[in-house]
């Protein structure tokens, strides 16, 4: 699966997802793009974006978009706070559509 990390991603949280081709917002040269517009782009080469862009959700309209998102939900921003939710990113990953946007939470995980 291709799988973008959004720019509040920490770079290294691709290693945490060696099964899959990881790329950052910024290794594809789009850190001036905005959440509408970088949809658009990455929609051509991605199946999925991983954000811990909280606000994601409630603006944009994904039935515009052929990607899908994963929102984390995380105390920071931060690999600590990220990688225990590896295993759940993982499951979800294997049923994840086009349009879909899915929350997971790691709040109280740390």
């Amino acid at each position: 699966m291709n799988i973008l990390l959004d720019e509040c991603m920490p770079k290294r949280f691709a290693r945490q997802l060696p099964q899959h081709t990881v790329k950052t917002v910024a290794q594809m040269g789009w850190r001036s793009l905005k959440n509408g517009h970088l949809l658009t782009q990455a929609q051509t080469q991605f199946d999925v974006l991983i954000t811990a862009d909280q606000n994601v959700r409630h603006q944009q309209n994904m039935e515009k978009y052929d990607i899908a998102i994963i929102v984390l939900e995380v105390f920071r921003n931060s690999l600590p706070h990220m990688t225990p939710l590896r295993p759940q990113i993982e499951q979800r990953l294997l049923t994840i559509e086009p349009h879909q946007l899915i929350t997971i939470s790691g709040i109280n995980q740390i």
